[in-house]
């Protein structure tokens, strides 16, 4: 069922089970432990909610989100910052829910980064299967502290068909601090696809993967990465670049690497592209969602 191929990006507007249709969104948070601990939280918290419960209505079959840049590796969350964001999602996940989903919503699973920098979230409905597997840390040739947080959705297709598909997640800083070379990026990628080639190797069901968050990746690293190393050919089709909305996948807006997201699989899987529109704050925030479709 893999093999290259030119896969298509298009809008999702199909209903039908999350592992053959589906759809996730990503935020970057952009903000410290200081700024949730501070007298502003309450203006955050209105613009994140504002945000979230915006993006998980503007597709009936999302089924959760991934948040990144949730603090700082000099300025990480502490217990009382994750609660305060947990009440926010649950509140986000209540209100934006349809009147079948309402029942659901408390059940939603809130999975916080692991490691001493991890500054990502990933939020889904009750009813995704998902598990969590070791996050991937200590890349060669990157500084030790960076890391991915991976989740693996397990699921039935339509016909019953069982699937499964690998999400990470990752927010990588660059700045004077802490340098991040186009090399480094390129590398970067390259591990991405290293480690999603073995989880396919490993899983007969998988379809492929989506890749989102904050890496301050973008296309040109990943398509660097991909001309150094093609054995993802064997595995997967070309991949298929999501954007915050249509003015960016079109070229008539400049895209940035916060607002880029990758989607590989096998053949039959295509990506969805979406437009939010959030006022500008999507700007701010490289909100977008990623969607996806297999047709086997």
């Amino acid at each position: 069922m893999s093999g290259a191929g030119s896969p298509s990006v298009r809008r999702a507007t199909e209903h039908s089970l999350y592992m053959q249709t589906g759809c996730i969104g990503s935020v970057n948070v952009g903000l410290p432990g200081a700024a949730v601990r501070g007298g502003h939280w309450n203006v955050h918290r209105a613009r994140l909610l504002d945000i979230f419960v915006t993006m998980l209505q503007h597709a009936p079959n999302i089924i959760g989100m991934l948040l990144s840049e949730m603090g700082s590796i000099t300025d990480m969350y502490d217990d009382a910052d994750n609660d305060r964001f947990n009440e926010l999602f649950q509140d986000a996940f209540r209100l934006a829910a349809r009147p079948e989903e309402e029942a659901e919503q408390d059940g939603i699973q809130i999975f916080w980064a692991t490691g001493n920098a991890g500054d990502t979230a990933m939020i889904f409905k009750a009813h995704v299967d998902v598990t969590m597997l070791p996050h991937i840390t200590r890349m060669p040739g990157l500084d030790d502290w960076r890391t991915i947080e991976v989740a693996q959705l397990k699921g039935a297709t339509e016909h019953g068909m069982t699937t499964s598909m690998i999400i990470y997640n990752s927010h990588q800083p660059s700045s004077k601090m802490h340098p991040y070379p186009m090399q480094q990026r390129i590398r970067f990628c390259k591990m991405v696809l290293q480690h999603a080639i073995q989880q396919h190797t490993n899983n007969p069901d998988s379809i492929g993967f989506v890749f989102a968050g904050n890496a301050n990746c973008d296309t040109a690293h990943w398509q660097r990465a991909m001309n150094e190393d093609q054995t993802y050919r064997m595995h997967f089709q070309e991949p298929m670049f999501v954007y915050a909305n249509e003015d960016i996948a079109a070229g008539v807006q400049p895209s940035k690497p916060g607002d880029t997201a990758v989607v590989m699989g096998i053949n039959g899987l295509t990506a969805s592209q979406f437009n939010l529109n959030l006022q500008g704050l999507e700007q701010q925030h490289d909100a977008l969602i990623v969607g996806w479709t297999w047709n086997f």
